[in-house]
């Protein structure tokens, strides 16, 4: 449990910690979302070897190779196609 106080501009918690098989965790949580509207903002952000949570593949695409679109913060976007013999 994190608690914290401070401006409303300071309102960012970012923490990383390396699990199993050497695979580095991110975390990033905002304390309230922004006045204007932002698209793709995430109050809330598991990062998995710097890859968006959001962006893995979901249980039904498993039985395929599936595609990843991964968005940066600066909004652009990459998409991959990942055969699923390659994931460990």
């Amino acid at each position: 449990v994190h608690y914290s106080q401070g401006r409303r501009g300071e309102g960012k918690f970012h923490h990383s910690w390396v699990g199993l098989n050497n695979h580095v965790f991110t975390v990033i949580a905002h304390a309230s979302p922004p006045l204007k509207h932002n698209p793709g903002f995430r109050q809330f952000e598991l990062l998995i070897d710097g890859l968006s949570l959001t962006s893995f593949p979901r249980i039904f695409e498993l039985a395929k190779g599936v595609t990843i679109n991964h968005r940066s913060k600066t909004g652009a976007t990459s998409t991959r196609r990942v055969p699923v013999s390659t994931w460990a």
